[in-house]
């Protein structure tokens, strides 16, 4: 069931929900996720044509489906190529959690918006997150998929996201606060053991072959340059990698540029979309 602050919207309304959503312009929902409510924002397609295709958002670790605002921009400026659909991971959960919930989020698009293209961008963890989802039930695997500083090696990730010491203490079984400039959040053991249940290089060499952009800064200090060259190494075509100069891991500088490459990239897979 989808729930919404006015509307409630049922699945068995299914087959009107992308008309429905159209009028009534960018709406925020609640989905009822595996494992607990998922907000999600849906912004329609300008046109009958752009409702066809529907785009995935996907945050990374301690992020959300406002970006910043800048995944809010994105979202209205590629109104006219597709619907967009931002959501918001359970906060800090664990990656096998994150999975479960991309998995519904696309259950939840195919099932109430019914695209004939569904696309995702996946920011840092949650490019691992699609990419990893898609690898394991090619049912999961969207039309085309954008990584935004995505990492190919979790472990090293994270080590430079936590630090060595605190990483060990978590992998140990202690819980831990973690606190800087994005705020003070409990991180669970749970969240670095759950990790290593996962192979990145691995999934790679079977994930089907979809469209897929890989978009890194030059300057990404917590996922390297290095990942986003093995993750273009390991990937099938087709695919396509732009290292963007003076871009850091959340593309502070040379977000523009990063947002009008994915805009570009959208194009070029709807080019010869069937009207």
């Amino acid at each position: 069931m989808i729930r919404t602050s006015k509307n409630p919207v049922l699945e068995k309304d299914a087959a009107e929900g992308a008309e429905n959503l159209a009028a009534r312009g960018e709406e925020s929902l609640i989905l009822a996720g595996p494992y607990g409510p998922l907000p999600v924002v849906v912004t329609p397609g300008r046109t009958e044509r752009a409702r066809q295709c529907v785009f995935v958002l996907a945050h990374g670790f301690r992020g959300s489906l406002e970006g910043g605002g800048r995944a809010t921009d994105m979202a209205r400026d590629l109104a006219d190529l597709c619907t967009v659909v931002r959501f918001g991971f359970t906060w800090c959960t664990t990656l096998s959690c994150q999975i479960g919930e991309y998995r519904a989020i696309q259950d939840w698009v195919r099932r109430t918006l019914r695209p004939r293209r569904l696309y995702c961008l996946g920011r840092s963890l949650g490019g691992a997150t699609a990419l990893l989802a898609g690898c394991a039930d090619e049912a999961y695997a969207p039309d085309g998929l954008v990584l935004w500083s995505a990492p190919h090696n979790l472990e090293q990730t994270f080590r430079q996201v936590l630090t060595d010491p605190v990483f060990d203490r978590l992998r140990a079984g202690y819980d831990l606060w973690l606190e800087d400039e994005k705020g003070r959040d409990l991180i669970r053991a749970a969240f670095v053991q759950d990790i290593f249940r996962y192979n990145l290089p691995e999934a790679l060499r079977v994930w089907p072959c979809r469209p897929v952009l890989i978009l890194h800064g030059k300057e990404d200090t917590v996922v390297t340059p290095d990942q986003a060259v093995a993750n273009y190494a390991a990937l099938p075509e087709p695919k396509e990698w732009v290292l963007l100069p003076g871009g850091d891991h959340s593309f502070s500088h040379g977000g523009a540029e990063a947002a009008r490459l994915v805009r570009q990239w959208l194009e070029q897979r709807l080019e010869n979309f069937v009207k």
